[in-house]
């Protein structure tokens, strides 16, 4: 259901074009995927080399999963010596974060990595998002996806609740969206100081990922300010062709966006419930708030207006 996007030409710069995500049908249910391979990372910091390594290799595998990838397919697609990437492997498999299996040669990563995360996932405001959240995807009978901003601008995929039957997110926990995924952009940016949000534009490089994405400043503040207005972040087909997304902040108790809540789907499964879905996010959004002591900055909505 994606389709080749030409690059364009706005002044004497050419914007980009990339299609991240892909709708396909899987059976009885749409399936959203994205990029699916070990050549999938981030930049390097270059502090402790062999530390980033181990960690190119496991988010590799988790990027890839449900795939499996050999020593080969890793010492190439993160350009590690193949010695080197073995003794990583090695060492990984040794304390039960990997599995290899020794008739495919094959390594993927196991259960031992999450006794040593584990405190992770018993923290205060995420459990309470998981709870109010798993709540709500049966009430809406949608799925959700819960991301947290990451350091680098991207946004980190922390968990997700898909439903039995519609559309299925694909993407693995731990998958990066982009730092201008559209809906997680505005959830994050919208009820931002000025200040941080000139800064998050200034060093922004406009990607077009579909044929209604915004792709210059003043389109995107124009949007953060609609979203304001609204009460919600609206994303329709700009990050992914048929898809309609909303979108809030989750804030912490010194006014910083925490996580972000998205309600991702094909378009016209939302358009005729966007009132009532919209929301019972908002209300899950402002439980979470409420139970969590959560201080959402100066101008957060306290009700809904419903102005689309």
């Amino acid at each position: 259901m994606t389709k080749a996007i030409p690059p364009e030409v706005k002044g004497d710069k050419e914007i980009a074009s990339r299609s991240t995500e892909s709708l396909h049908r899987d059976g009885d249910h749409w399936l959203l995927t994205g990029p699916n391979s070990p050549a999938v990372q981030r930049d390097r910091l270059g502090l402790v080399p062999a530390l980033e390594n181990a960690i190119a290799i496991i988010e590799a595998l988790n990027s890839a999963s449900p795939q499996v990838a050999s020593l080969a397919d890793l010492s190439v697609a993160l350009k590690i010596s193949r010695s080197h990437c073995h003794s990583i492997l090695k060492t990984l498999t040794g304390y039960g974060w990997l599995r290899f299996d020794e008739r495919t040669k094959v390594y993927q990563l196991d259960i031992g990595i999450l006794a040593s995360i584990s405190s992770i996932f018993r923290s205060g405001q995420l459990e309470t998002v998981r709870i109010v959240m798993n709540e709500l995807v049966h009430r809406l009978n949608l799925p959700l996806v819960i991301s947290k901003p990451q350091s680098d601008l991207s946004y980190l995929l922390v968990d997700k609740f898909n439903v039995s039957h519609g559309l299925e997110v694909g993407h693995p926990i731990g998958y990066r969206y982009p730092r201008d995924a559209v809906g997680q952009m505005r959830a994050f940016l919208a009820w931002q100081p000025p200040n941080i949000i000139d800064a998050w534009l200034d060093s922004w490089e406009p990607v077009r990922y579909t044929r209604r994405t915004k792709t210059t400043r003043s389109e995107v503040l124009a949007e953060l300010q609609k979203s304001r207005e609204r009460g919600y972040v609206r994303s329709d087909e700009e990050f992914a062709e048929g898809l309609l997304a909303f979108c809030l902040p989750i804030f912490d108790h010194e006014s910083n966006v925490a996580f972000i809540v998205s309600c991702t789907t094909v378009k016209e499964a939302l358009l005729k419930r966007e009132a009532s879905i919209s929301s019972d996010i908002f209300h899950a959004v402002k439980r979470i708030h409420d139970q969590t002591g959560a201080r959402p900055p100066y101008g957060f909505p306290t009700a809904l207006p419903h102005a689309t």
